[in-house]
C-alpha cells in the first residue's frame, strides 16, 4: 500500500501514530448504510431503497510484534428494504420474529465470526481469513492508514486509489482517486 505523507506546514512537535490493542479489547461501532436505486431497461424504470443499522464488535484475540489479530461479528442489525410500489420490508434481528428470505443471509451471519483479521500498527491489512481479494467498494480499508513516521499537527497523508465504474456499453472504467486523511 501507498502512503503519500504531506509535513505540515506550521512545523512544531510531532507524534507518532500507531494501533495499539491488547488481548480482550472490544471495538464497537454502529454502522448506518442508506441506498436509493433506480432502475432503467428500456423504457421500465423501478426505483427501490433499502435501509440498515448493524452494530459491529471487533475483539482483539492476539497482539504480537505489532500484529494485532482481531474476530469480526455483527452483534445485531436491523434493515428494511422497499422495490417499487411493493410494501416495506423489515427484519430487526433483537425480535425474535423469522427473517424472510431477503433477510436470511444476514440474520444467519448474527453472532458469529465473519472474519478473523490481522493488522499491523499503521492499520494495513496483513492477513484475513474471509477472503483474499474483497471487493473494492471505494470505501477504503476496514481501518484507517497511519502514516510511517511522525507528523506534526496540520500534517496530511493520502492514499491513491482506483475503483472500476461500469460503462453503458458494459466495459470497465478505472476511476483513480485518493483518500486524503
Amino acid at each position: 500500500k501507498t502512503l503519500i505523507e504531506n509535513p505540515s506546514e506550521d512545523g512544531g512537535e510531532t507524534y507518532l501514530m500507531r494501533y495499539r490493542f491488547t488481548p480482550g479489547t472490544r471495538v464497537v461501532s454502529e454502522v448506518v448504510h442508506l441506498a436509493k436505486t433506480n432502475t432503467k431497461i428500456d423504457s421500465t424504470e423501478q426505483d427501490s431503497s433499502s435501509r440498515t443499522v448493524s452494530h459491529k464488535v471487533w475483539e482483539f484475540v492476539k497482539v504480537e510484534d505489532g500484529k494485532m489479530t482481531f474476530e469480526y461479528r455483527i452483534t445485531d442489525i436491523d434493515m428494511s428494504q422497499r422495490v417499487g410500489n411493493a410494501a416495506e420490508i423489515r427484519y430487526n434481528s433483537s425480535q425474535k420474529e423469522p427473517p424472510m428470505p431477503q433477510f436470511q443471509a444476514a440474520a444467519d451471519s448474527i453472532g458469529r465470526v465473519i472474519s478473523k483479521v490481522t493488522i499491523d500498527e499503521q492499520g494495513l491489512i496483513i492477513a484475513r481469513s474471509d477472503d483474499t481479494n474483497p471487493p473494492n467498494l471505494g470505501m477504503g480499508d476496514i481501518t484507517l492508514p497511519l502514516p510511517e513516521k511522525a507528523v506534526a499537527i496540520g500534517a496530511s497523508w493520502e492514499t491513491p486509489r482506483e475503483l472500476r465504474i461500469m460503462r453503458e456499453d458494459g466495459s470497465l472504467k478505472p476511476v483513480r482517486f485518493r483518500e486524503l486523511y
